[in-house]
């Protein structure tokens, strides 16, 4: 140890007060910034163990965490922009090569993420997933070459040895992320919960009802006109109104009850958004694997900090 404690005194003594000032500061944001992150990730590693996984159908309102199938809603279809694989979740990127040698260099002349609306379904219910602002753990991540903008072939999982070298070469590069369709989907951020409320409008619907019959004139006179004079009199008109109400409100009985809507999107606060198709064990250990190096580089540079600032001062 005397090695580099007497290379760091030799240093701290002798290098002028610009540059050991400048590298104190330096060192300084190596110590915030690592820390901060570091025990970021720790956070984060702990909230993704210490929250319960609730079922949809009876989670509460407020932040949560979700596990199921990522499905699609009902509406148009998700494709990936450049494989057209099926999924729900999609962020690409188109690289072109400049120059060659040691002189090349990659520059994205394209990218993009999806913002479309999917799916968590865990059997007890389906919860509307808006992904904007999420930190996702795709269950598909490649990136391969070729000679045009847009790929003419996309790598698959199982390919001959040719395929993989086909791939590696080509003046564009592409990259993919996809939450496939049906993938394992763990899911934490805020839950809510739209009550859905039936829009009744009994006198617009018995108007119509009432306009609807009058079309057939033969079947209205034989069944509201009581005197048989071959008109509806005002008293003979209530009542066929009452039986248009009647009507309406049977059939209203019957129609099942509108459904409640649960949607998952960012919370207010600071706590992460994830979702993830990685299982909570694993993203949790790698939350901590990130966060280990990080603190570690935190120790060394506040030690190294303390040390310097001890010895330049002393002196």
């Amino acid at each position: 140890m005397g090695g580099p404690l007497t290379a760091l005194e030799q240093w701290a003594l002798s290098a002028p007060d610009d540059t050991f000032w400048w590298s104190i500061a330096l060192i300084a944001v190596v110590v915030l910034i690592g820390g901060i992150t570091g025990f970021a990730h720790l956070r984060r590693a702990r909230m993704i163990e210490d929250t319960p996984t609730q079922r949809i159908r009876s989670a509460a309102q407020g932040y949560v965490e979700l596990e199921g199938k990522a499905r699609w809603i009902p509406g148009p279809q998700i494709h990936s922009p450049l494989s057209r694989q099926p999924c729900v979740w999609w962020r690409y990127s188109i690289e072109r090569r400049q120059g060659s040698g040691r002189d090349a260099r990659w520059h994205r002349i394209e990218s993009g993420t999806s913002d479309d609306l999917f799916a968590l379904d865990d059997g007890t219910g389906v919860c509307v997933i808006d992904p904007e602002a999420a930190r996702v753990y795709a269950d598909v991540r490649r990136s391969w070459r070729g000679a045009t903008e847009r790929p003419m072939r996309v790598p698959q999982p199982q390919q001959h040895w040719f395929d993989v070298i086909g791939f590696s070469f080509g003046r564009y590069r592409y990259r993919e992320q996809l939450i496939s369709l049906n993938a394992p989907l763990h899911a934490m951020g805020r839950f809510d919960t739209a009550r859905a409320i039936r829009e009744e409008d009994d006198e617009q619907d018995v108007r119509e009802l009432l306009v609807a019959w009058k079309q057939d004139r033969a079947a209205l006179m034989a069944r509201f006109d009581a005197n048989g004079d071959g008109e509806i009199d005002m008293q003979e008109w209530a009542r066929a109104r009452e039986a248009a109400r009647a009507q309406i409100r049977r059939e209203r009985a019957q129609e099942p009850p509108p459904q409640d809507v649960h949607v998952l999107r960012r919370p207010a606060d600071r706590r992460p958004f994830v979702l993830s198709t990685w299982p909570q064990a694993k993203l949790a250990r790698y939350k901590r694997m990130i966060a280990f190096p990080l603190l570690v580089l935190c120790a060394a540079a506040s030690v190294l900090l303390i040390l310097s600032l001890v010895l330049r001062l002393s002196a």
